[in-house]
C-alpha cells in the first residue's frame, strides 16, 4: 500500500503521517521510509516526533530527514547526541553530517566539552568527520578524556586532523593508553606518512594486547614496509593469537618480500584450516610466478574449503594460466560449490581467456546455467569478445552465447544478436528471435521482417512474425 502511495508523490504526505501512529510498528516503519523518499518537507515536524520514541524508528526517521535535507529538524537532531542507543546515535550522526547546517561547528565545538560523556562522544565523531578549525583544540583535549570510549573516538579521527601535533598524539597513545585506544591509535596509523609511523607500528607489534598487534600488522601492510618482513614473520609462525597471525599473513603478502611464498609454503596444508584459508588468500596476493604451484596444489586438496580458498586466490592472481586452472577446477570438482565458485570467479574476471572459457564449458549441458550465468556479469567492453563466440563450431555453444547476449541489455549486444539471425543453424536462429522478442529492440524490425519472410526454417518465421507483431 504504501508503495503505491509513493508514486502519488506529495500529495500523500498527509496519509503517510496518520500511518505514523499505526499499532502495526511495520506499517509505521514503512511509513517513516516512505516520508523519507518522498522528501517532502511538511513531514519534518512529525518525523522528529518519531525520533523521541522506539529505537528502531528513531533510527529511520533520522535516516528519513537526512534524505529531506530541511535543516529545521538540527536542534531536535542535536538535543539527541546523548541518547542511551548507540545505533540511534549514530544515526544522528549521520543526519547531522548530511544537513551541513552553518551553526554546526560552533554548536560541537561547545559539546566537545559536554558533561554528558555520550554527547562528547558524539560530537567528537562529527567534529573529526569534519576536522573544523575551531574544533582542533578541544578534539586534541578529548584524547585525553577520563573516559575510554571518547579517547578512543577522537584517536580514531586524528589522522584527518590537520594538525602537526596530531601525530604526538597518536603515537602517545599507541604507547601510553589502554589497550582499546592503543588498538585504535595502531588502527589510525594506517592512514598518517608512512616514514614516521612505520617504527612505532613496528614497536607495537610487541605490544602485550593481541588487537593492538592484530591492527598494528594491518597498518603495516597498509604501508608496504618492507622493513616489517621479518617482525611479521615472527608474528605469523609464533604469535599466540590466532587472529594476529593470520593479519600478518594478509600484511605481509602486501609487501611481497622474496621470502614471503617459502613462508607461506608450509601453511596450505596446515590442519588448522583458518591458518590454510589465510595462507592460500595471502599466495593469490602475491604477484610470483611461484605461488602458482602452491595454489594448483591447493586446488587438487581433499578439503572442498582449501580448494574455494585457493578458487578466491586465482581470482586475484592475473596470470594468463589463471583461467585455464578455474576451467579444470569447473569441469573436473566434484563439489558443486567449488564448481559455481569457480564460474563467478572467472565472471569477474572478465579477460578474453575468462570469457573463452566460459563460452567452451557452455558446451557441458551441466555447467551451462552456471556458465551463463556467469558469463552476464562481463563488462560492456568485453561484448565483442563474447560476440567471437557466435562463429562457434557447436550449436549449443552459439545458443548459449545468445541468450548471454540477450541478459545483457546493450545496445551493442542487440546488435552482435541481429548478427545471428544468419546463423546456418535454425536452433540458434530461432533463439535469437525469441532473444530479440523479449528485448523489444525496434532496431530488429526490418531484419526481422526479412526472417518472417525469407527464412527457411517455419518456425524461426513464425517466431518472428509473433515479434513483429509486439514492436
Amino acid at each position: 500500500m504504501v508503495e503505491a502511495l509513493i508514486r502519488h508523490g506529495r500529495r500523500v504526505t498527509g496519509l503517510l503521517i496518520e500511518q505514523l501512529a499505526a499499532e502495526d510498528l511495520e506499517v509505521r516503519q514503512a511509513a517513516v521510509m516512505a516520508l523519507g523518499r518522498i522528501g517532502d518537507p511538511g513531514a519534518v515536524s512529525a518525523l522528529i516526533e518519531v525520533l523521541q520514541g522506539e529505537p528502531d524508528l528513531a533510527i529511520l526517521a533520522a535516516g528519513a530527514l537526512a534524505k529531506i535535507g530541511d535543516l529545521g529538524p538540527f536542534e531536535a537532531l542535536i538535543s539527541m547526541l546523548g541518547h542511551p542507543e548507540v545505533a540511534v546515535r549514530q544515526a544522528i550522526i549521520s543526519a547531522l553530517n548530511s544537513m551541513g547546517h552553518p551553526d554546526m561547528p560552533d554548536r560541537i565545538r561547545s559539546l566537545l566539552e559536554d558533561p554528558d560523556p555520550k554527547v562528547r562522544e558524539s560530537a567528537v565523531k562529527i567534529a573529526g568527520y569534519f576536522s573544523y578549525p575551531q574544533c582542533i583544540d578541544p578534539l586534541l583535549e578529548r584524547t585525553r578524556d577520563p573516559v575510554e570510549d571518547i579517547r578512543r573516538a577522537a584517536v580514531e579521527h586524528l589522522p584527518y586532523v590537520d594538525d602537526e601535533r596530531a601525530f604526538s598524539c597518536l603515537v602517545h597513545a599507541l604507547s601510553n593508553d589502554s589497550p582499546k585506544v592503543r588498538a585504535a591509535a595502531a588502527k589510525a596509523l594506517a592512514h598518517a606518512e608512512a616514514t614516521e609511523t612505520v617504527p612505532r607500528l613496528l614497536e607495537a607489534l610487541a605490544d602485550p594486547d593481541p588487537w593492538v598487534r592484530f591492527y598494528a600488522a594491518r597498518s603495516i601492510g597498509r604501508h608496504r614496509s618492507v622493513e616489517a618482513s621479518e617482525r611479521l614473520s615472527d608474528l605469523i609462525t609464533r604469535d599466540p593469537a590466532h587472529y594476529v597471525r593470520i593479519e600478518a599473513m594478509n600484511a605481509i603478502a602486501k609487501i611481497d618480500g622474496k621470502d614471503t611464498v617459502p613462508l607461506l609454503e608450509p601453511f596450505v596444508t596446515d590442519p588448522d584450516l583458518d591458518m590454510a584459508r589465510a595462507a592460500i588468500r595471502a599466495l593469490g596476493d602475491i604477484d610470483r610466478p611461484e605461488a602458482r604451484p602452491l595454489l594448483l596444489e591447493a586446488l587438487r586438496s581433499d578439503d572442498s574449503e582449501r580448494r574455494i580458498a585457493a578458487v578466491h586466490a586465482l581470482g586475484e592472481s592475473r596470470g594468463a594460466e589463471v583461467a585455464e586452472m578455474l576451467q579444470w577446477v569447473a569441469a573436473t570438482d566434484p563439489d558443486e560449490k567449488v564448481v559455481g565458485i569457480a564460474m563467478q570467479v572467472l565472471g569477474r574476471l572478465s579477460s578474453s581467456e575468462a570469457i573463452g572459457v566460459l563460452v567452451n564449458l557452455t558446451a557441458d549441458a551441466g555447467l551451462r546455467p552456471a556458465a551463463v550465468s556467469a558469463l552476464k556479469e562481463i563488462q560492456a567492453c568485453d561484448i565483442a569478445v563474447l560476440a567471437k563466440s557466435l562463429s562457434h563450431p557447436q550449436a549449443s555453444v552459439k545458443r548459449a552465447v545468445v541468450e548471454v547476449l540477450a541478459r545483457i541489455k546493450r545496445p551493442e549486444a542487440s546488435e552482435y544478436l541481429l548478427k545471428a539471425l544468419k546463423d546456418p543453424d535454425p536452433r540458434v536462429r530461432l533463439d535469437t528471435v525469441k532473444a530479440l522478442d523479449n528485448l523489444g529492440n525496434r532496431q530488429a524490425r526490418e531484419s526481422l521482417l526479412q526472417v518472417a519472410h525469407a527464412d527457411p526454417d517455419l518456425a524461426v518465421r513464425r517466431a518472428a512474425r509473433s515479434a513483429l507483431s509486439k514492436l
